[in-house]
């Protein structure tokens, strides 16, 4: 935690003066002579246009994977800090190729065309001190229940916290954000009552796609309170430790169970069917394989660039490109619904013309039931309001939704659930 003063010298051989300290929560920060630095610029002073930035080895985030995942999260008009590679010397230290990435602050999201707003975090200082009596008792890292109590411990606090402070208007707005971050942690508030929760889908469909799943730990997310909207947006960043970190599972959303006795607070978006509708559109758009190709043939050059960059001094590295659109491909094989099989429907009673059915889902994610008809492949009649249909969950009898239609129906019609493309069933 100690700052230092130091010069940062550009390649114009501007003198920016600076007060560096060492970041990281890991020793694969301070691996041989390449160490990671949090930095921040005196005065008015900026550099590149960022205020407070850090500089650290590529490696501490999967080299290019995390250039990658900004790359699609900016696409996706998703907050995140600006990203990039650099050659950087530290004297005495050497130096070497360098990730540069913007700290937490006015500066990141004014450059996304945002109004300033508070930026809130939850605190980790209960997980690093169940880390090190953890270690001290144990000897071991393992996370289970350190990880849960630290997260019921944990406050909700601000980047900047003097300056919000300091700033009536910023003030007011992080107690609305505080209190509307605190609700939705308890399960008091749904996630769109929160977030603005088109772009939190966005951000784990892309997380999924990418495999960055580093970034959905609760003491590595951050949100931004837009107030303009009086909604909090994801900032994505931190995808990646050294390397992809695996999901037990394909995507995040797969075979959801909300009756556990307790839900991370990553899956807690997913008890409101609103963001579950926005993450099953979000998740089927990014992970077409039409739309990963166009995204590579956009940002080849720039991928290309900072490949080669890397390569001076991590000699043979290439981006796994082919990594991705594996992914996209196997989330596709198992989103997309069957025909007369994902959703299955009982008659139980005809009264008076209409016929009164069970509707059960059999598949991994929700489905929107949207209409009605005779034969399977004609709707008669579209429902005014999609009906939600929860998703299986594994172990578990599906459950079912009672409808109404009128007794000619032979068919019903479905969508995966916030998407457009139909399916129908006996």
């Amino acid at each position: 935690d100690d700052w230092v003063n130091g010069l940062l010298i550009d390649d114009t051989n501007i003198e920016i003066p600076i007060s560096a300290r060492l970041k990281g929560d890991y020793l694969d920060h301070l691996s041989n002579n390449k160490w990671s630095f949090r930095v921040k610029t005196k005065g008015e002073k900026l550099w590149n246009g960022l205020k407070s930035f850090s500089f650290q080895s590529p490696h501490t985030r999967a080299h290019l994977s995390e250039y990658v995942y900004h790359q699609m999260l900016i696409e996706a008009d998703v907050l995140t800090p600006r990203y990039g590679f650099l050659r950087l010397t530290i004297n005495p230290l050497g130096g070497g190729i360098y990730a540069v990435e913007e700290h937490f602050e006015k500066y990141l999201v004014e450059s996304k065309n945002r109004r300033e707003g508070p930026i809130l975090k939850l605190a980790e200082d209960g997980f690093w001190l169940g880390y090190k009596r953890q270690q001290d008792f144990y000897g071991d890292q393992m996370l289970g229940e350190r990880m849960e109590n630290a997260f019921w411990k944990s406050e909700i606090k601000p980047f900047k916290e003097a300056r919000t402070n300091a700033d009536s208007t910023l003030t007011k707005q992080y107690t609305v954000a505080q209190n509307m971050l605190f609700a939705f942690k308890y399960q008091a508030k749904k996630a769109s009552e929160v977030f603005d929760i088109d772009k939190l889908a966005q951000m784990y469909a892309i997380m999924d796609l990418n495999n960055a799943y580093h970034g959905k730990a609760w003491h590595n997310q951050r949100f931004y309170y837009n107030p303009v909207l009086s909604k909090l947006e994801p900032i994505g960043f931190d995808g990646y430790g050294d390397k992809p970190l695996p999901l037990d599972l394909p995507f995040m959303g797969y075979y959801f169970d909300p009756h556990r006795d307790f839900i991370p607070f990553y899956e807690s978006p997913f008890l409101d069917s609103a963001f579950f509708r926005a993450y099953c559109k979000a998740l089927n758009d990014r992970t077409n394989p039409d739309s990963v190709q166009l995204f590579f043939q956009k940002y080849d050059q720039l991928i290309s660039d900072n490949e080669r960059i890397l390569q001076s001094e991590y000699i043979g590295y290439e981006f796994d490109r082919e990594m991705v659109f594996q992914k996209a491909r196997k989330i596709q094989s198992l989103i997309k619904p069957y025909n007369d099989i994902s959703l299955q429907v009982r008659t139980q009673a005809i009264i008076q013309e209409e016929r009164q059915i069970e509707v059960y889902n059999k598949h991994c994610l929700p489905i929107d039931v949207v209409g009605y008809g005779i034969t399977a492949d004609r709707i008669s009649k579209e429902l005014p309001i999609p009906v939600y249909v929860p998703q299986q969950v594994k172990g578990k009898p599906p459950l079912s939704i009672d409808l109404s239609i009128p007794e000619f129906a032979q068919y019903l019609f479905f969508t995966l659930a916030g998407t457009d493309m139909v399916y129908s069933t006996p």
